[in-house]
């Protein structure tokens, strides 16, 4: 009986991992295909990028922080994460069109353009604010799927380190996959519907997997907090923000 749970539960945990895999390749594949698209909107692919990149780790630090304060009190925390696989496919598939039209809203930019860098940061204001809504699904994802392979998986280290790696992994292989193959051979257009197509696939699966599997709920169970632990917290948190900055 033993045997057979710890084999359902590596077999749970490499789905898991697959899935997670997948969402990071997406992920960073969009980085790249919207840091071109915003090229032709600034002009530059400094700015263009600069701003991708800021957003990107806006919205995961946002996205992240959201979905960890609640995702406790979710039974199914796959079909969560099927949802946020669901908004960031919508959102890209519309996300060519929505850049394209930018330009109507500059209209409201025009009495700025005397000054370049007023303008400038406008411009960059506008597409932070546009990218903050799809980087904060995607920076849901991990709390979410760390809150599935910890309470029905156990060993929080070591499970939420494999779901960090795997994803990076799959981000890595995303960043190789759209500069170095799929832009070249679909183009903008139709990279962003392919890994869209894989966003959904992921969703469905998680999905499906997600009905059939649920966790313990937390329902605020208690903890003490005390002055001395929030300076710990405050000095960690501290320790992670400069290192982030560095880096």
């Amino acid at each position: 009986m033993e045997e057979r749970d710890r084999d359902l539960e590596q077999s749970e945990q490499k789905a898991l991992l697959v899935l997670f895999f997948f969402s990071g390749v997406s992920s960073l594949v969009y980085q790249v295909v919207w840091a071109r698209m915003l090229t032709v909107v600034f002009g530059t692919t400094l700015l263009a990028t600069s701003t991708v990149l800021s957003a990107f780790m806006a919205g995961l630090a946002l996205g992240s922080w959201v979905l960890g304060r609640y995702i406790d009190r979710c039974k199914h925390p796959l079909r969560i994460f099927a949802a946020l696989e669901v908004g960031i496919g919508l959102f890209a598939l519309f996300f060519p069109s929505i850049s394209a039209n930018l330009g109507n809203a500059y209209g409201a930019l025009v009495g700025l353009q005397g000054n370049f860098y007023l303008f400038s940061l406008a411009r960059f204001g506008l597409c932070f604010a546009l990218l903050l809504i799809p980087t904060a699904l995607m920076g849901g994802t991990l709390p979410v799927m760390a809150k599935f392979a910890v309470r029905r998986l156990g060993r929080l280290g070591g499970r939420v380190g494999q779901l960090y790696a795997i994803n990076t992994l799959g981000a890595v292989v995303g960043v190789l996959a759209a500069t170095f193959g799929l832009m070249e051979g679909l183009g903008l257009q139709g990279t962003t519907q392919a890994i869209a197509v894989v966003n959904f696939l992921v969703a469905g699966a998680a999905w499906l997997w997600g009905g059939q599997r649920a966790v313990d709920v937390d329902e605020g169970a208690a903890t003490k907090e005390t002055a001395h632990s929030d300076r710990i917290l405050c000095g960690v948190l501290a320790g992670f923000a400069s290192s982030g900055f560095a880096a």
